[in-house]
């Protein structure tokens, strides 16, 4: 079977690290390589361009290795699929028509990798939330030529907020709606962590005195799912009914918050912030965190009980104390 997954590059070489998308969308594909089906990337997008007579985008414009996990433009390739997986971006009706009429066996699966109830709800009660996607179109359901989708898939911790959601918008049998296994790959940790080790800082655990420990926070505070202030208040309760000993608190992807009285005035009532400091930085790939700005992760995230994040942590050993069941 030959399987098409989408993806939107943004522009050339895109760090891998922007978002969880591009990974999620190569530790699918390659999970299905496994199983022996031939699987192609597709761009949907209009921002890299590709003079190739089957749309291949060439290896100096993405920052993966192009070879392993090739990528098409979506117009110049889709057709060749006979399973159409949207996970990367959505498609207008149109298109959907466009690729179930090139055959008879032609399957759409929608992939759903966030919390959708969650962000919808937020972007139509909060103007800011997600600028421009505040008033973006829904398309989970193309009204107007049918029934495209056949089946929706979602990474099981989506499950308990989202199944019905997605069953009743995009108008399909309860059977058709299903939790696939999360999928996860140490293969970009890997890569990263060659080019530290020539700077001679491999960001892997590394014992230290507890007046030396940096803890730090790095929930990315984009939306209510993944929010820093339980974490924060965690090592306030530690340290005010056990004087824990540590550096300071690192709060990553916070900076934006600072100008938010409610945020900044909650964090400056707390005694770690007197007395041993409360730091914010701009938002960082985890690597970065994990090399120079971490030494014990403490995270709380809302019903995600699956996150890249804990996972990259542990593998290099990282304390994670955390709320996942």
């Amino acid at each position: 079977m030959v399987i098409g997954i989408t993806l939107g590059l943004r522009k050339e070489n895109e760090s891998m690290w922007v978002n969880g998308i591009k990974m999620n969308a190569i530790f699918l594909m390659n999970a299905l390589l496994k199983c022996g089906h031939e699987v192609v990337l597709l761009d949907t997008s209009v921002n890299v361009e590709t003079d190739d007579l089957y749309g291949k985008i060439p290896d100096d414009k993405v920052i993966w290795n192009s070879k392993d996990f090739p990528i098409y433009k979506f117009n110049k390739y889709a057709l060749k699929c006979d399973t159409l997986i949207l996970l990367g971006t959505t498609l207008l009706g149109e298109m959907l028509k466009w690729f179930k009429q090139s055959g008879p066996n032609k399957k759409i699966v929608r992939y759903m990798c966030g919390n959708n109830y969650v962000i919808d709800m937020e972007r139509s009660i909060f103007k800011e939330v997600g600028s421009e996607l505040a008033d973006a179109i829904t398309s989970y359901r193309t009204v107007e030529h049918g029934l495209m989708v056949d089946e929706c898939w979602y990474v099981p911790q989506q499950g308990y907020q989202n199944h019905h959601y997605y069953r009743v918008l995009m108008d399909l049998p309860d059977d058709k709606v299903k939790p696939v296994p999360f999928v996860w790959d140490p293969m970009f940790i890997d890569e990263i962590e060659t080019k530290y080790s020539d700077l001679g800082s491999i960001p892997v655990y590394q014992a230290k005195d507890n007046k030396d420990k940096v803890l730090c926070v790095m929930e990315p505070n984009m939306n209510v799912v993944k929010y820093n202030l339980i974490p924060a208040l965690i090592v306030e309760d530690a340290y005010n009914k056990y004087k824990i000993d540590f550096k300071h608190l690192n709060i990553i992807s916070s900076v934006h918050l600072a100008n938010k009285k409610v945020w900044s005035s909650t964090i400056h009532q707390l005694n770690i912030f007197r007395e041993k400091g409360v730091k914010s930085s701009h938002r960082i790939p985890v690597h970065a965190i994990l090399a120079y700005a971490a030494d014990i992760i403490i995270s709380h995230q809302w019903e995600n009980p699956l996150n890249y994040s804990y996972l990259d942590a542990m593998y290099l050993q990282f304390p994670l104390l955390h709320n996942a069941d």
